[in-house]
């Protein structure tokens, strides 16, 4: 008996060095037999004359541990499993190096769940199986989860996307009104002079009326067919979509129905003018990039519409002299 004691004693020393750890998870009652907890594989304390017979017996006089599984939740509790003898005894190690026995909830031959209060602060804990032929010691590793961890810093912010598709072009919108009709332009032909002829000849009888193909027109066209013709042939524009200040400008300086009436200007009378007609001025035809040739004409337009002096003397240009001048037809002194 002495030497059973004395090999259970030198057992017992070398599994405190030497048993392995098992760092047990939170699980449910010894249940989980998962691959959550790690194994711990306890050892033999010693052998005696008594226990050389205990497998041709049929007992289980040894123990032996594979896991440990812990629950700190419902009532902490710590469950051993492998193959363990019956009625074993179990207690724990304290911090002073003593032991405790500990309270068996329930075991079977292969498992052992013990009640845990009194030893589930933080802490590794060496618990002790004893079977009647052999001693199992287990250190268990018992701690509580620790706080949240502070949240990151927010990652930088992803570059822009890259620009949508542009949109369609808009349509188009309505033609605006016609601008206001502008002054009356100048009378017919003049009468011709002495002509040398027997009674100096008169006009004929009273000119026509001048067309309104530089004034406006009728929307579509004016009421010239030649001049029409001969403005909507260069610009579609004007008889299909509307007759403009623009239409009016290209009348004043392609057709003379706006001074001489759309039939012509003169009579049949006796005799000449007298000498040449005046040369028309540009004003109604392009100008001189700025301003155009008569400084008469030139001050009325641009006084209405400084563009023609400052930028350029385009097409509204021209057609604002038609409005406001004579001399398209009568020269610049007509």
């Amino acid at each position: 008996m002495r030497k059973w004691l004395i090999c259970l004693c030198t057992a017992l020393m070398a599994l405190v060095l030497v048993a392995p750890s098992s760092f047990a998870q939170m699980s449910g009652l010894g249940q989980d037999m998962g691959s959550d907890a790690d194994q711990t594989i306890g050892g033999p304390s010693g052998d005696d004359e008594i226990c050389d017979d205990e497998a041709s017996a049929g007992l289980t006089l040894d123990c032996d541990v594979t896991k440990v599984t812990t629950d700190l939740d419902s009532g902490p509790s710590a469950t051993f499993w492998g193959m363990f003898c019956d009625n074993p005894a179990v207690s724990a190690g304290q911090t002073d190096g003593s032991s405790t026995p500990v309270m068996i909830l329930s075991a079977g031959t292969s498992f052992i769940t013990v009640d845990l209060t009194g030893n589930d602060d933080a802490a590794d804990v060496v618990f002790t199986i004893e079977c009647p032929c052999e001693t199992c010691l287990t250190q268990v590793t018992i701690g509580a989860v620790g706080p949240t961890g502070e949240q990151g810093d927010q990652g930088e912010i992803g570059p822009p996307g890259a620009d949508g598709a542009q949109g369609d072009q808009g349509e188009a919108g309505p033609p605006g009104p016609p601008g206001p009709t502008g002054p009356t332009g100048p009378a017919g032909g003049k009468k011709g002079g002495d002509g040398g002829g027997d009674d100096g000849g008169d006009d004929g009888g009273e000119p026509p009326p001048p067309c309104n193909c530089c004034n406006g027109g009728n929307g579509l066209g004016c009421d010239c067919a030649d001049c029409e013709a001969i403005v909507c042939g260069a610009d579609p524009f004007c008889c299909n979509t509307t007759w403009d200040s623009i239409c009016d400008g290209e009348a004043s300086t392609m057709c003379t129905c706006c001074t001489d009436g759309c039939g012509g200007g003169g009579g049949d009378g006796g005799g000449d003018d007298g000498g040449d007609p005046p040369v028309p001025c540009n004003c109604c035809n392009g100008g001189n990039g700025l301003g155009c040739d008569c400084a008469d004409c030139e001050a009325a337009v641009c006084g209405a519409d400084p563009f023609c002096c400052n930028t350029t003397w385009d097409t509204i240009c021209d057609g604002s002299a038609a409005s406001l001048c004579t001399c398209c037809t009568d020269g610049c002194e007509g």
